[in-house]
């Protein structure tokens, strides 16, 4: 769980284009607040608000719309980490996402 975690912070890190730094950066901040040495703190980081705000934002964002497909790439990859942390909120306490097969 923590290599993918770092693996997701280093994607966000490289798909930071001006969607990413636009829409993204709600995201970014919330991780940036409750994550340290690559573990979440689920405990303070799931009923953040902030990070209910990006996932409205990742339901009303339309990526066709987007101009160019580094957008498009930031905005698929975000969207898959912020879903997966989701369901990890959704189904918290629980030690690793593959206890919810």
């Amino acid at each position: 769980m923590k290599r993918s975690l770092w693996l997701m912070i280093i994607l966000m890190s490289w798909t930071r284009l001006s969607f990413a730094e636009d829409q993204h950066g709600v995201f970014t901040q919330t991780l940036s607040r409750h994550v340290r040495e690559g573990v979440v703190d689920y405990k303070s980081f799931c009923p953040d608000t902030r990070f209910t705000q990006y996932m409205d934002q990742i339901r009303n964002t339309d990526p066709a719309s987007l101009v160019s497909s580094e957008e498009q790439l930031a905005f698929w990859i975000n969207a898959y980490n912020a879903w997966t942390l989701k369901i990890i909120c959704d189904n918290y306490p629980v030690k690793s996402i593959n206890e919810l097969h």
